[in-house]
């Protein structure tokens, strides 16, 4: 008993002692900092649920607002919280190469199968731009244009399964969207057709959606190993069950199998990954095994490099969407000049939905940047110093700031978008706000050269499924719709039906 009380007491002294050994880290740099045991306090509630990391974040940003940088603590790792726009631009664009990696992300990532090594979290050093370049051409513009027709047929899903409804006078959107999502990633990136909205218990879906949930103790876990990445010293952890990890590997074992068998060429991202990896290995090309297999390595790679892509295409376009219809039941005004708008579109375009009628509507475009304004996916955008830098003094009192190597950097993406310095009246939706040429302050894709490299390709894949739902519905708030929808608690929504003289 005493033996435990007494660890108890050692363990309590050393977390203290290393706070003290930290609290003078960003003062002798001259910078102004926030007391590492406030910082302790908001990330713990962080942790373990308390509050939203936004609501922390912009607490943290508001009470120093007035400073261009701030030095604070993620537990024990030093943040330096950039405020200032021009510094901003400075680091992120300006002196990109000094800052092309994301703050360490925890080895768990690379431990596990179906998150080594990818476009997020691979470093400059370890060849990010040379698997950013072979990306590229999935997004181009005539790549856009031969995926249309695949998001089209998955959109169409979604309308009929609404028209064959008995009623809509309550439907869950969230979950509409991730499937929908779903199929158009899982179509475009790998040829995989499954209709999620009509087969619901598909597991092609069900993997997508688990593999894009890092709630509950999946989320916690991930956290204490970034914040303590020796613990994998001791602990080899997965974040992701074996049958799931399992299944997406004989996926794409399969998939590029039957392509090698039938000579296939997609120029899809399994392609294009596999053709990066070729060019890395110096493989000619990729070949059958004595089995009659694809190479394990190149498999566990590709299959990597695909999980990326069905994380970022499920989670993060589902959310941007069920905010943007949020927005558009609440805002009836709003709703009215995007239907206003489709409808002269497809009067110049002779009713026909195509890619350039699509990309021709520009308020429905400005609607989703403002949802993303108001609810930005990551409220934080990370970068780490790869070489030592010097932030100059510019303001009166200020002190050359000196980063080392490895050091992190922080912009605090969300609070800036709530700020009426740069927005005004900034709880209000408003696309007005936006012209063609957004402001630099708007950053719901991150910045410079580490910016998302699908934004075109989600952009697209938003303002159709809207647009398709738009003609035929009206989307209206219900009962369970809450006035203030800062969480998925509750996604319901009420569709309305358009009479018939009001459809395109």
């Amino acid at each position: 008993m005493w033996g435990f009380v007494l660890g108890i007491i050692l363990i309590l002294l050393l977390i203290v002692g290393y706070y003290l050994l930290y609290y003078n880290y960003w003062s002798e740099r001259g910078v102004p900092a926030i007391s590492p045991i406030y910082t302790f306090h908001n990330f713990s509630e962080l942790v373990f649920r308390v509050s939203p990391k936004f609501t922390n974040l912009k607490d943290l940003y508001f009470k120093n607002q007035d400073k261009r940088y701030v030095g604070l603590f993620q537990f024990f790792r030093p943040i330096l919280m950039v405020n200032d726009l021009d510094l901003i631009k400075k680091i992120c664009v300006q002196d990109f190469d000094t800052f092309t990696d994301h703050s360490p992300y925890p080895n768990v990532l690379f431990t596990d199968k179906l998150f080594h090594k990818n476009v997020f979290s691979m470093t400059a050093e370890d060849g990010w731009y040379e698997l950013r370049g072979a990306l590229t051409p999935f997004f181009s513009g005539s790549k856009l244009r031969r995926w249309y027709p695949l998001m089209r047929r998955c959109s169409e899903q979604v309308l009929d399964y609404l028209n064959s409804c008995e009623s809509t006078d309550c439907v869950d959107l969230r979950d509409l969207f991730e499937r929908y999502s779903n199929d158009v990633i899982g179509s475009a990136s790998l040829g995989v057709c499954c209709n999620s909205v009509r087969d619901r218990d598909n597991p092609f879906f069900n993997g997508c959606r688990y593999l894009a949930n890092f709630s509950g103790m999946k989320g916690i876990t991930y956290i204490v190993y970034s914040l303590y990445p020796r613990l994998l010293q001791i602990i080899a952890p997965s974040l992701i069950k074996s049958k799931v990890t399992d299944f997406f590997l004989q996926l794409i074992r399969e998939n590029m199998h039957y392509r090698l068998e039938r000579n296939i060429v997609r120029d899809d991202i399994v392609s294009l990954l596999t053709k990066y990896i070729q060019n890395k290995s110096g493989m000619k090309e990729t070949s059958l095994n004595a089995s009659g297999g694809v190479c394990d390595m190149t498999i566990a790679e590709v299959t990597a490099g695909v999980a990326v892509f069905l994380i970022a295409g499920f989670e993060t376009v589902a959310y941007t969407l069920t905010f943007a219809a949020y927005e558009l039941a609440i805002n009836p005004e709003v709703q009215k000049k995007v239907c206003n708008e489709i409808e002269e579109t497809l009067n110049k375009y002779d009713g026909e939905l195509t890619f350039d009628a699509i990309n021709s509507m520009n308020y429905i475009e400005n609607v989703i940047f403002e949802a993303l304004r108001i609810h930005l996916v990551f409220s934080i955008i990370d970068r780490r110093c790869t070489k030592n830098y010097t932030i100059e003094p510019v303001h009166p009192g200020e002190k050359p700031v000196h980063l080392k190597e490895g050091d992190c950097v922080w912009i605090p993406a969300g609070p800036i978008h709530h700020d009426p310095k740069h927005y005004p009246n900034p709880q209000k939706f408003d696309p007005d706000r936006f012209g063609k040429n957004k402001p630099f302050s708007l950053m719901p894709f991150g910045i410079g050269p580490k910016s998302c490299l699908g934004v075109r390709f989600a952009m697209l894949e938003c303002k159709l499924i809207l647009v398709e739902i738009l003609r035929s519905f009206d989307i209206v708030p219900v009962k369970k719709t809450i006035s203030s929808l800062p969480t998925f608690k509750d996604t319901s929504f009420g569709l309305s039906r358009k009479t018939l003289s009001n459809k395109v």
